[in-house]
Order: structure tokens, then C-alpha cells, then sequence
């Protein structure tokens, strides 16, 4: 089950937590899916910075036909 389908909005720590990265790891994946528009951000303060999905992928009912979380950007590279 992905992360999105349990909440609207994540912080680096879950989506690190989810995907077994550093946090360091998190921010660099999480700046490549804000800029290839997968997520936004909901909560811009430095301490309680929140992510969301973007609008167009909420509304592409991929997450009620439940797809995971990690197939919300194939292709992007993670370093480990």
C-alpha cells in the first residue's frame, strides 16, 4: 500500500522512512519529484515542511486504483 494512500501530506522523514533512505537521500529524490511536478509542497516552514501530490496526479485516480507509492515517478535515479 503507498504512503499517499494512508495521507495527504509527508514529510522527508516518512517518505525516508517508507523508502529505507537517508533523509539527505529523501530531499534529493523529493527535489527531483517537485521538479518534474509529481509532488508540491504544503507546508513551506523549514521545520514542519510538508509534501502533498501534485493536483494533476490526485486527480488521475492513481492512488484509488492503488498504486504504490514508488511508481509515482519511474526512472528517477536514487543514490544509495
Amino acid at each position: 500500500m503507498g504512503l499517499f494512500s494512508r495521507q495527504d501530506e509527508v514529510t522527508t522523514s516518512e517518505i525516508a522512512r517508507a523508502l529505507a533512505l537517508s533523509d539527505r537521500q529523501a530531499r534529493d529524490l523529493i527535489a527531483q519529484w517537485l521538479a518534474q511536478g509529481w509532488l508540491e509542497m504544503s507546508v513551506a516552514s523549514r521545520k514542519g515542511r510538508r509534501y502533498r501530490l501534485s493536483a494533476v496526479y490526485r486527480r488521475s485516480g492513481a492512488i484509488e486504483a492503488g498504486r504504490p507509492f514508488l511508481n509515482i515517478a519511474p526512472g528517477l535515479q536514487v543514490n544509495k
